[in-house]
């Protein structure tokens, strides 16, 4: 096996000795561009390519193969893409090999790659080692587009999480399938290399939308309107594109050129913003995406010397590669954005729950107060009325009607009002959310035993977060309790000062169908952690202490330490 390099190019008047891959420049559409060469006879077969121009081959007089020549319709005026391996009759002489390309209608120009001469078993072997990994590759792309985009369906109720992973799979599915479109090996194998053709462009038109998109929220950049404005044209150039070439005002190769500079000005326009917020934020993440970019700018510029030029065979083989590093960079930063977001959602998540105990408290303590205002204007008039009780207590003694004083006694005790004050603990705070959460359990006949203590004032730790620890645990264990039936519900809460540390336990009865989540368990009212248990844990570090949570066959332990 071996490749001809050295051939006899004939077009017009003009003929000369060429070395292949040479680009043939400045011929007329429909002009027949000759090339020869001699093949040795112990060779069976040739391996040959026409890009965009009808082919016609030829061994000693022989016409072996034709390309091309009834193509035409509005979608592909030239020819797709081909190569293939043709083989030769059986001779115990050199062959003479011709080979007539036409000079397409849209381009002005004839590209002539070295055709390999051997046995096609060998030949086919050595595609397979020089393409092969680069079809491994667009697989792999491929599969990590779908994978992406399958895991964006588990956000359809958060949209911009989903972004994270639909935009990126976007992005790999299109340059996969980009890949895949345009590989020799690829091409040699299809049956169908049109199907190929309209897919590799316009998965390639198409990459610059999820890049655009992916860019803004990997960086957390989707209020800069320039990247706005660049989407904007992306969507808008793809749809022209694809527009003008199912119509055949331009062909799709064609728009090839205009795709391959706009790239390059995207990566340069990209380069651009994050250096400017590199040098004002100086974060490490910029820095390695603006590296990254820089990558992506230089790969551009050498595919488009590449596309001139033809130092390599392959199309693109510099920018996949390129890309292939991007994608990474581009995904690692994406998958921290994304945990940051996840994060600052659960910690949203917290407060909320934080505030919702602590209303609950106010609302407590305000209906307390209310009562106690209440009672006050009873106390008021029972002390206004008290001299004429008196003075008719002391008129019925003198009288010795000690029947009457009796009954008499009874009937104010009774307009005396009752103050409910259960005292749960010495905090004020604290025995207010005691009390709202264990008059709940009692009215959801829970068997509630307490045995609390905190003192009045703590130094370390503030009313609100104790409340916002018992109003947790009490509230996830009547929720635990409730959908089990009666007689089988209890609660056990109990606390205890060591020093400056203050020790709570609690045990309630549960049906344990927990589900662990890492360090915590699934939520029971909605998809995800816990949350309150995610808030006792986040306020118990920072006070400095620990939460742990247990679930056993039929009861959930929960014990909280906190700095008093």
């Amino acid at each position: 096996m071996y490749n001809i390099t050295s051939v006899t190019v004939s077009y017009g008047e003009k003929e000369y000795k060429a070395t292949l891959p040479c680009k043939i420049s400045n011929l007329k559409p429909g002009t027949v561009v000759k090339v020869q060469y001699r093949v040795s006879p112990d060779a069976s077969s040739i391996y040959i390519s026409s890009i965009y121009c009808p082919l016609e081959v030829f061994a000693s007089g022989t016409h072996l193969f034709s390309y091309g020549k009834n193509s035409k319709t509005s979608l592909f005026v030239d020819p797709p893409v081909l190569y293939k391996i043709v083989s030769l009759p059986k001779s115990y002489k050199p062959y003479e090999v011709t080979m007539l390309y036409t000079a397409s209608n849209t381009r002005n120009a004839v590209v002539l790659y070295p055709p390999i001469a051997g046995d096609s078993i060998t030949i086919f072997h050595y595609l397979i080692e020089k393409y092969g990994r680069y079809v491994l590759n667009s697989l792999f792309y491929i599969s990590l587009g779908f994978i992406l985009m399958f895991f964006s369906l588990f956000y359809l109720k958060s949209p911009k999480h989903g972004a994270f992973f639909l935009w990126p799979g976007l992005m790999a599915l299109s340059s996969g399938l980009w890949q895949f479109s345009n590989n020799n090996l690829v091409i040699l194998l299809t049956r169908y290399p049109a199907v190929l053709y309209v897919t590799g462009f316009v998965s390639m038109f198409f990459i610059g939308i999820p890049l655009c998109e992916s860019t803004k929220r990997s960086l957390n950049m989707e209020d800069n309107k320039v990247l706005k404005y660049l989407t904007f044209i992306e969507i808008l150039s793809f749809i022209i594109t694809l527009a003008f070439g199912i119509m055949g005002v331009v062909p799709l190769q064609k728009s090839f050129h205009f795709y391959q500079i706009f790239l390059t000005v995207t990566f340069l326009t990209l380069a651009i913003i994050v250096l400017q917020r590199l040098l004002k934020d100086r974060k490490w993440g910029d820095l390695w995406f603006f590296l990254a970019t820089v990558f992506m700018l230089l790969s551009s510029v050498l595919e488009y010397l590449n596309y001139q030029i033809h130092f390599l065979d392959q199309m693109m083989l510099i920018f996949q590669d390129s890309l292939f590093v991007f994608s990474i960079v581009l995904g690692i930063l994406g998958g921290i954005e994304s945990s940051r977001i996840y994060k600052q959602s659960l910690d949203t998540l917290e407060l909320k729950n934080d505030m919702k105990l602590q209303n609950q408290t106010i609302e407590a303590s305000k209906d307390k107060l209310e009562l106690m205002i209440t009672h006050f204007d009873d106390i008021r008039k029972q002390r206004h009325d008290l001299k004429h009780h008196i003075r008719t207590m002391s008129d019925l003694l003198e009288k010795k009607r000690y029947i009457e004083l009796s009954t008499y006694l009874s009937s104010i005790e009774n307009s005396i009002p009752a103050i409910s004050d259960k005292k749960y603990c010495e905090n004020v705070i604290v025995n207010s959310t005691l009390e709202y959460y264990i008059e709940t359990a009692i009215n959801s006949d829970i068997d509630i035993n307490t045995n609390i203590e905190i003192p009045r004032s703590n130094p370390h730790i503030s009313d609100s977060d104790l409340s916002v620890i018992f109003g947790n645990l009490l509230e996830n264990a009547i929720d635990a309790c409730a959908v089990l039936p009666k007689g089988s519900r209890y609660i056990s809460i109990k606390s205890q000062k060591a020093g400056e540390m203050l020790f709570i336990t609690m045990d309630n009865s549960s049906n344990g169908n927990y589900l662990p989540n890492g360090e915590f368990f699934n939520s029971t009212k909605h998809k995800g952690d816990a949350i309150g248990l995610r808030s006792l844990k986040s306020i118990s570090e920072r006070h400095q202490g620990s939460a742990k949570f247990e679930a056993l066959e039929n009861q959930f332990r929960s014990e909280i330490c906190v700095r008093l």
